[in-house]
């Protein structure tokens, strides 16, 4: 589904813009989507896809103005609670739904982005994902 990739691309984007290393560097600078460790990119596309799945009522309301790329951002934003997503951009009842059903889904979209021993990126939460593997 090119939507949903659509969708991941700017969630890791968003991801990359607000997230900092240990010098509190944005991962942005020095790192990109590609940074992303394949098995955490697995798990994040997955929880995507079951919120894009769980929330299509509401997602299939925006307009074609709001795509991809602006639901990936503001899932992003909205859940993990940076004061600033979905509710900020004048979609009125939609956007204050959409907030509530993303709002700190830290079990969904993890609490973080951090880099790895490895060297590469990984949300939080997914860690799990690689030590079945």
């Amino acid at each position: 589904m090119n939507e949903l990739n659509e969708v991941v691309k700017h969630f890791c984007t968003a991801a990359l813009f607000t997230e900092v290393d240990e010098l509190d560097n944005p991962l942005g600078d020095n790192y990109s989507v590609e940074s992303i460790a394949p098995e955490s990119m697995r798990c994040i596309t997955a929880n995507i896809a079951q919120w894009l799945v769980d929330n299509k009522a509401l997602t299939d309301q925006l307009t074609d103005t709001f795509g991809a790329n602006l639901i990936g951002y503001n899932l992003w934003l909205t859940s993990q609670g940076h004061g600033v997503g979905f509710g900020d951009r004048d979609l009125d009842e939609l956007g204050d739904q959409l907030t509530r059903v993303c709002e700190y889904r830290h079990d969904l979209f993890s609490n973080g982005l951090y880099v790895g021993d490895d060297g590469q990126l990984y949300f939080s939460g997914c860690e799990a994902i690689k030590e079945q593997q």
